[in-house]
């Protein structure tokens, strides 16, 4: 039976997951206004130095206070300790071991996906970020900006921070991994119509890595650097697409 004092903390979770979806939405919202608005007065574009980097800094500034809003008031209270420390050897290395995992199942989804539907295909959102880097520097900043900075930091401090500490605390410790991991794969499709089996999968998979990376390591800088590093890869990608577009 669930006591009482369980069931108010998941609630005050998923209040402050829903604060962290709302400033995930605000960041992109103000990212794209920025840079409109700035382009447009100036008479220059939003695609050129200026709104582009207005833009971007905006984003960045937000995390930062987005991030802080959550640990502080958020997190904190039920975890006095939570928050960066000083850096550790024996624990980046949970970096690598993290991403090594992360590509370990992705190759395995990609063999199950071919064997079933004769090729791998793209999930929605990726597809989405991959269109709108083609349309100009401005868009292409505003994705790596989003992807490589914004998404690491407060998809991390919702998925990890909140739902690890908030949910399931006190139960065997992988039930709040497979939670994070699941609510990170839904999170990543919702919004774009349809549901994609393997992009799910393949979403939630590397939630639960990152979920093991924090567990492990009991510091959220380990799993923000694990993110970073899977995204930023990702991101060269992206940049190299674009770059050939003609």
């Amino acid at each position: 039976m669930v006591k009482k004092s369980s069931i108010k903390m998941m609630l005050i979770g998923v209040i402050w997951v829903i604060v962290g979806m709302f400033f995930d939405v605000i960041i992109q919202l103000l990212g794209v206004l920025t840079s409109k608005f700035l382009g447009s007065i100036s008479g220059v574009g939003r695609n050129t130095f200026g709104p582009i980097s207005a833009s971007v800094l905006m984003m960045v500034v937000l995390t930062a206070c987005a991030f802080w809003v959550i640990a502080k008031w958020g997190i904190r209270p039920y975890s006095p300790n939570f928050g960066f420390h000083r850096v550790q050897g024996e624990k980046i290395i949970w970096i690598l071991w993290g991403y090594l995992m992360v590509l370990g199942v992705g190759a395995v989804l990609g063999i199950i996906q071919t064997l079933l539907k004769g090729s791998v295909e793209v999930a929605q959102n990726q597809q989405s970020l991959e269109e709108m880097a083609k349309q100009g520097p401005g868009a292409l900043a505003f994705v790596l900006a989003l992807s490589v900075l914004v998404a690491p930091f407060l998809e991390e401090i919702i998925f990890r921070g909140v739902v690890l500490n908030y949910f399931f605390k006190g139960s065997n410790w992988w039930i709040n991994v497979i939670l994070s991991g699941v609510l990170f794969g839904y999170f990543h499709l919702a919004g774009y119509g349809g549901f994609d089996i393997f992009a799910f999968l393949q979403y939630s998979s590397m939630g639960i890595v990152l979920a093991v990376v924090y567990k492990k390591t009991k510091q959220i800088q380990y799993s923000i650097g694990l993110h970073m590093l899977n995204n930023s890869i990702a991101a060269i990608m992206l940049i190299a697409m674009a770059l050939n577009v003609k």
